[in-house]
């Protein structure tokens, strides 16, 4: 019975029942979500192993590693992985669901790329993304390393076309690959808020459809952040340059409110979407609309900080996007200090050296293209002030693309060609080219290098290097036979094989060639002049800088190579003279010689030089390298977040719940009651209570032993990892990055007797994430002290924690920095983050992530199917266990729900009357659009104060939400150190993804209402066309009369010539009727929704009527597509031909593409068009082409027509319907699933 006065209502804590696996499993996830999404098939389609073999499939995988270790346990830890999994307590994500213990062994889930300022960068990195997607990961790309459009392009002449452009073709590239053959690939795009592009990144989504295979995420900085609050100008940077962005004409004809400065018509080739005021200005609120923009070519780019960030703000309330990432705050909490490690900061640039360039390695000297042909990994020779050790161990060298290259030229001679982004060593410190002023002091080697002895070490000597010992007898015949090659000129070519020589060889080459060419003088500042030609010299030079001995090039007329003061010592004990000359170096008086070496060059120019292929290496360890002499960073060191891989694993909360000894859990509330002596009141005081009632509350010994397992097999996840780049290899392997997650958060909550978003609700989140982020670190750091710590640790704030005392508290959850003065030992340099869990909480049976419950009730069908059977509707298990703990009637809460439901009145447990459901129940049950935006916000800050990484959360707003509102909670999210945000406003989208909102609903109304309406107010479309109401609205609209007078005429003659029975432009009034016997023939076409059935039906005059299906009867795209089939046969029997239909369809764009016979599929009605074309085409004896793939060179355009409903259903790719199995999506953790089968975009 109903007891509405209840007060100690109880809460069962949540627990797995069952024996057997199926028994603890949902019938949705053992029967529907796993066969369809994880377990392996056959190449029929046909599953081959049940749930439990895939667990165990798993368990046995990730287990492997501890075969490799002494105190590894391959069959305990096996079983521990298998008893976690399969008792729900823990899940991996889903790639590694899928793929482990398969042949793709690929078990990430995401990927960040950076695609460089250059066409072979850009492309490459479309082609990575694709073999990423293809392997069942997401992509993230920062798009602020792209110079803007109108920006000069060196190597063409030309000018750019800036990264909206190419943003275009990752969206079609994504739309068009399917994740691993499971779901389509997710795309978050970056901009930094200082790009001059901004705001065309910004208003990109403004229209539903474009980009529709990306969501998007400015990045924020304190600085702009600040001009924001005082409300300044703020500078825009062109990444190109890294210094403020020089107005372009491009630049001042998107931004210029002057209409003078405007392109040419708006929807032209020319002059499509390219002006902010006159094509986005109209859709924005008078807060964007008072500025005045106009911008002088030529000059410093500055904009109001508060224009671009009122923009941002009305894309978020609009439609969600963007969303903001805070960069400043990511780096500030990053586990490298980036103030001294810049190699590190998230979003930095990739530099490079070109092909020419010689590498000092262990066997002599090399080029970069030498090396990278060979593709073996190298040592390398370091600078003895960065490493007492003179060799390191460094990767193979690699091709990264083709860039622009910059020739640094120094006083001395020494000169290297470098990416303007390689960091290159200096007086003060590291120095990218692009920073680089004349007069600069660059760091030369300053000690001695590797002498290859090629005699000794043949059987390690490279391919290249057992070249050298093919007739090379001494330095002496080298030089001979190089001069003899010569001898028709004065010149003497270098003979290339002295760079990879042994010691001997070098000395005695650099004495024959010192002897026959010597100039000398013995003064007070002795020297030793070389005369020959500048390569000639400058390969000397190399040889003499890894004797130890210091040289110049001097050029006045003729070239010389010079040796001064002591380096004239070094040379004569090192090297010497040979014969008579021999004596010249003995008689010097080294006491009276002055002691002025120096192993610096100063920088005389730096020239733009060309376009071409450029190389990396990894050097670990110090992260330097030694270029054509020159100290030079490891252009190989990726800034962190480059080549990153997500390796993330989720502990179920809502299994972690305490019973008490009657069963039930125990509420804070309870608990509160008899530990009075809290101070509740303050924050410090509630955490403190909130932590103590936890360790009671919660199952506290297996909550860290979930923790613990699940950080040993995130860290195994790494070492199984088959990933599908070399680079995100090398990456990860260096990192070892983990994140440790969470689901079922609300679910415990609700089990603690706490509401979501209430203060406590804050607390606990706080201490959830302090307890997993202690429990991850110190098993990392046990794995450390048997397996290693990540390669990458010396750099990081992990090896000095006293240094970072606030860092290491949050990173630690609460240790003490100075316990650990001599660093803190860590296997994986991030441990902890919060993910979306996507279809893993739907196996798990629990809410997701740290989201709060989305519904208690949703529909399972969307509507009645074909064969009339009713609606059916699920609610959520716990939900209706506490019901039935409390003895409350479930069928009359259930019939309450169904009969809101019915009539689109459902607003979650409010809308049951509190007779038939308690307040006190209705209170913790709360669902997502019953928590107030700043809630989120700092439920979200709570979990962020202690985890690593990012937080995947969305902030949900009433459609009442005004801007000031979601400008609040931005604000407020970059004030409490949230790294990112999202938000979302109930109904803000064109079609929404769940409606909930009855004051939305009602607002809305449908069209025929709406005609209704309209025909009975003017008394027809004629009356309302000519009305002054309707002319003011025209006007307030901004809509172009001239270009819709045809229309308005149209539609006002077809009403007048029905009227009088007259045909219309549509064709014959009365369509023609339907033969008893039609012959026809259906066509299978593949759309970017599935396959499409068109059945094409003809009588004597021609096509006569067509009937297109695809997806599940009921569904949305079904019924859309069957209404169009209707509609064109209604066409064709009213008189339309065929071609005419063939016309209006064709081309018609989606957010997806297919290819169909070689042909390009843009969408269903696209599809149509291309069934009736080849159906016309048979019948009248043409022969169907299929084109090749080649020839689709068409990019993707976005229509700036007026749409209808449906059309921007389609292609925002919002449709409210699952894509697999047609029932309702809701949007959680940033992303849209399925309940009913577990479909993710994530």
């Amino acid at each position: 019975m109903t007891n509405p006065k209840t007060k100690n209502f109880k809460l069962p804590p949540k627990k797995t029942t069952g024996q057997t696996l199926e028994e603890k499993l949902t019938e949705n996830a053992y029967q529907k979500i796993l066969p369809a999404r994880y377990l392996k098939k056959d190449k029929n389609g046909n599953t081959t192993e049940t749930p439990e073999e895939m667990f165990m499939r798993v368990a046995k995988n990730i287990a492997q590693p501890e075969k490799n270790h002494k105190n590894g346990n391959y069959e305990k830890t096996k079983k521990q992985f298998y008893n976690l999994m399969t008792n729900l307590k823990f899940i991996p994500n889903s790639p590694t669901l899928m793929n482990a213990g398969t042949e793709i062994q690929q078990l990430s889930a995401c990927f960040v790329t950076h695609p460089t300022d250059n066409m072979d960068s850009i492309f490459n990195t479309v082609h990575k993304a694709a073999k990423i997607f293809q392997s069942g990961g997401g992509m993230g790309y920062p798009f602020h390393l792209l110079r803007p459009k109108g920006d000069v392009v060196k190597s063409t002449g030309g000018i750019a076309s800036g990264p909206i452009t190419f943003q275009q073709v990752f969206d079609t590239m994504c739309g068009t690959i399917k994740q691993g053959g499971r779901r389509r690939g997710a795309q978050m795009g970056i901009m930094k808020v200082d790009h001059p592009d901004i705001l065309r990144f910004i208003v990109s989504k403004r229209k539903e459809g474009n980009l529709s295979n990306f969501n998007i995420s400015v990045g924020v900085t304190q600085e702009f952040m600040k001009a924001v609050k005082n409300d300044e100008e703020y500078e825009l940077k062109n990444p190109r340059t890294g210094d403020t962005h020089l107005v372009t004409d491009k630049t001042a004809e998107f931004y210029n409110k002057d209409e003078e400065w405007w392109p040419e018509a708006q929807g032209s080739d020319t002059g499509k979407d390219e002006n902010f005021w006159r094509d986005y200005a109209h859709t924005f609120g008078d807060e964007i609309k008072k500025h005045e923009i106009n911008l002088e070519p030529g000059e410093e780019m500055t904009l109001p900080a508060r224009f671009i960030w009122k923009t941002m703000i009305d894309g978020a309330w609009r439609n969600g996007e963007p969303g903001l990432f805070m960069i400043d705050q990511t780096n500030k909490m990053h586990s490298f200090d980036t103030e001294k490690h810049p190699e590190h900061r998230i979003e930095a640039t990739n530099p490079c050296i070109t092909g020419d360039t010689y590498i000092n390695t262990d066997k002599g000297f090399y080029t970069a293209k030498e090396l990278y042909e060979e593709n073996i990994p190298i040592n390398v020779v370091v600078d003895s002030r960065k490493s007492k050790e003179k060799i390191k161990p460094a990767s193979r060298v690699y091709k990264t693309g083709t860039k622009d290259v910059y020739k640094i030229e120094t006083k001395e001679g020494f000169e290297l060609r470098v990416t303007e982004d390689h960091k290159i060593m200096t007086e003060k410190g590291w120095k990218e080219t692009r920073e680089l002023q004349k007069g600069d002091k660059i760091h030369i080697q300053d000690r001695e290098g590797a002498h290859n002895n090629l005699h000794q070490n043949e059987n390690t000597a490279s391919k290249t290097t057992n070249k050298v010992q093919q007739g090379t007898e001494n330095g002496a015949v080298l030089l001979k036979n190089n001069q003899e090659k010569t001898s028709y000129s004065q010149k003497t070519e270098f003979p290339e094989q002295m760079l990879h020589t042994g010691n001997g060889i070098t000395r005695r080459f650099l004495q024959q060639t010192f002897t026959e060419k010597l100039l000398i003088n013995l003064d007070k500042n002795p020297e030793i002049k070389l005369k020959g030609e500048n390569e000639f010299l400058k390969k000397t030079q190399l040889l003499l800088i890894n004797q130890g001995i210091y040289s110049e090039i001097k050029n006045h007329g003729e070239s010389y190579l010079v040796i001064k003061n002591e380096d004239v010592i070094e040379f004569n004990e090192k090297i010497g003279l040979l014969g008579d000359k021999k004596k010249l170096l003995q008689n010097l008086d080294i006491e009276k010689t002055e002691k002025r070496r120096k192993y610096t060059a100063e920088i005389q120019e730096i020239v733009y030089d060309g376009h071409e292929d450029v190389y990396d290496l990894t050097e670990p360890d110090t992260h330097s390298f030694i270029a054509n002499g020159v100290v030079v960073h490891n252009c190989g060191e990726q800034p962190l977040e480059n080549f990153e891989a997500c390796n993330l694993g989720h502990i179920n909360l809502s299994l972690l719940v305490e019973e008490k000894q009657d069963g039930q859990a125990q509420t804070f509330r309870e608990w509160r009651k008899k530990n009075p002596d809290y101070d509740y009141e303050s924050n410090k005081g509630l955490e403190k209570a909130v932590a103590d009632y936890l360790r009671q509350a919660m199952d506290m010994e297996e909550f860290e032993r979930v923790a613990r397992i699940g950080t040993r097999f995130l860290d195994n996840v790494i070492t199984m990892n088959d990933f599908p780049l070399e680079e995100i290899e090398d990456k990860v392997s260096k990192m070892r990055k983990i994140g440790l997650g969470l689901m079922g958060f609300a679910q415990l909550l609700i089990q603690l007797g706490i509401r979501y978003g209430s203060r406590e609700s804050i607390a606990v989140a706080k201490e959830i994430q302090r307890l997993i982020t202690r429990f991850s670190v110190e098993e990392s750091h046990r794995l450390a002290l048997s397996r290693g710590e990540f390669p990458e640790w010396s750099e990081s704030k992990w090896a000095d924690p006293t240094e970072y005392p606030e860092w290491f508290e949050r990173h630690t959850g609460g240790l003490n920095p100075e316990e650990y003065s001599d660093g803190y030992l860590i296997r994986n340099h991030n441990t902890t983050s919060i993910a979306p869990t996507g279809t893993t909480s739907m196996i798990a049976n629990t809410s997701g992530g740290c989201e709060p419950i989305f519904s208690l009730a949703y529909f399972k069908n969307v509507a009645k199917d074909i064969q009339g059977e009713d609606m059916l509707v699920e609610f959520d298990d716990y939900f209706i266990r506490t019901l039935e703990a409390n003895n409350i009637n479930v069928e009359e809460v259930k019939s309450a729900a169904i009969k809101k439901m019915e009539k689109n009145r459902w607003e979650g447990v409010d809308s049951i009357p509190d007779e038939t459901l308690p307040p006190k129940i209705k209170e913790i049950f709360v669902a997502a659009d019953r928590v107030k935006p700043e809630e989120h916000v700092d439920i979200q800050a709570a979990f962020q104060y202690h985890n690593h990484s990012g937080i995947s959360k969305t902030c949900n707003f009433p459609n009442e939400a005004t801007k000031k509102d979601v400008e609040k909670a931005y604000m407020r999210a970059y004030d409490k150190g949230v790294k990112g945000m999202t938000v979302y406003r109930d109904g803000s989208r064109e079609v929404q993804v769940m409606k909930t909102n009855i004051d939305t609903q009602e607002k809305n109304l449908n069209k025929k209402q709406l005609i209704e309406k309209t025909i009975k107010e003017f008394g027809g479309i004629k009356n309302m066309i000519e009305s002054k109401e309707f002319k003011e609205t025209i006007q307030q609209t901004n809509i172009d009369t001239d270009k819709q007078k045809p229309l308005l005429q149209t539609l006002t003659q077809n009403q007048e010539n029905i009227k009088k029975g007259k045909k219309t432009k549509m064709g014959q009034k009365t369509a023609r009727e339907r033969p008893k016997v039609v012959q026809g023939e259906t066509r299978e076409i593949e759309t970017p929704y599935g396959d499409l059935y068109v059945t094409i039906n003809e009588d004597k005059h021609g096509p006569f009527e067509v009937f297109a299906q695809i997806g599940k009867a009921g569904g949305y795209t079904q019924s859309f597509t069957e209404a169009l089939g209707r509609m064109i046969s209604l066409a064709l029997r009213t008189g339309a031909s065929g071609e005419e239909v063939i016309k209006q369809l064709d081309d018609i764009r989606s957010p997806q593409i297919a290819w169909d016979q070689g042909t390009k599929i843009y969408s269903v009605p696209d599809a149509i068009a291309e069934a009736m074309k080849r159906h016309l085409n048979k019948t009248k004896g043409v022969q169907e082409t299929v084109d090749t793939y080649e020839q689709q060179t068409e990019e993707i355009e976005t229509h700036k027509n007026n749409e209808t409903d449906t059309t921007k259903i389609i292609k925002e790719g919002v449709n409210p319907e699952c894509p697999e199995c047609g029932g309702m999506l809701t949007l959680q953790e940033g992303c849209k699933k399925c309940p009913k089968c577990g479909w993710s975009e994530c």
